[in-house]
């Protein structure tokens, strides 16, 4: 995940959320930006497609 959102700006930190119990993914994560801005160009970029899913940014 950090190798991907790394294409729109220095990632800080990216953690992908997992079930405790399975260890699966549930789909989503947290990914942190050094500079904010980079954020708002992944919002302008919606559509993006990750592991066969589309990325959503809030």
């Amino acid at each position: 995940m950090k190798e991907f959102f790394s294409a729109y700006g220095k990632v800080v930190d990216a953690t992908v959320m997992v079930d405790r119990e399975s260890g699966r993914s549930k789909g989503f994560g947290f990914v942190t930006y050094e500079d904010a801005s980079n954020a708002d160009q992944l919002v302008a970029k919606m559509g993006l497609i990750l592991d066969d899913k589309q990325v959503g940014v809030v």
